[in-house]
């Protein structure tokens, strides 16, 4: 079990988490030959940071397809539309790389979606070969992703997390995901409605 200060100053022996999960990426075995995937789970999200952290792994890595779950309320920051328009926007970008870009939100009743969880995982036929997953409190954002705010994290390449992150990650996106699009549709619908 490795459990890690996450932070990119405050000593010598701290790194943020965007750092801890590029230099574990870095191990990886046959890192040119395999496809990776990342996975960003979050509850808050800034997201012209999804490019900038793809850029970032692929200086080492090769990636595939890009994951990401966040908050629901999130698309309330900047309005639906313009986050739908960002949305559309980075995978209009990541797909002219002949990289996959998949987003959903997250939406349970009331309550917030807090979870906050990043995994490359390194696939051959379909089959996990090897990965990481990083559990944190750090959001991904500037200042909980990037290392300002000071954050804890429990960084692992066991099989077996690995497995129940992609597990827990799909129950998530099956179970309390909402498309943005349907979000949409459904906002123009009532607003047509009470025009």
């Amino acid at each position: 079990m490795n459990i890690k200060l996450l932070h990119k100053k405050l000593s010598d022996n701290t790194e943020s988490a965007w750092d801890a999960l590029a230099n574990e990426a870095m191990i990886l075995d046959y890192r040119k030959r395999r496809r990776h995937e990342l996975f960003i789970l979050t509850c808050y999200i800034n997201l012209d940071l999804v490019e900038k952290y793809v850029d970032f792994l692929s200086e080492t890595i090769r990636i595939t397809d890009v994951n990401v779950l966040f908050n629901f309320a999130e698309i309330y920051k900047n309005g639906i539309i313009d986050t739908h328009c960002k949305l559309k926007e980075i995978e209009k970008n990541l797909m002219s790389r002949k990289i996959n870009f998949k987003y959903n939100l997250l939406k349970n009743g009331n309550y917030l979606s807090h979870a906050k969880g990043y995994a490359l995982i390194q696939k051959s036929k379909e089959e996990i070969t090897d990965g990481i997953t990083l559990i944190t409190s750090a959001n991904f954002t500037t200042l909980g992703f990037k290392g300002v705010n000071l954050e804890i994290g429990y960084i692992s390449r066991k099989r077996n997390d690995i497995k129940s992150f992609l597990k827990n990650y799909n129950f998530l996106t099956e179970k309390i995901g909402v498309d943005i699009e349907a979000k949409i549709l459904n906002d123009d619908k009532y607003l047509l409605q009470f025009a």
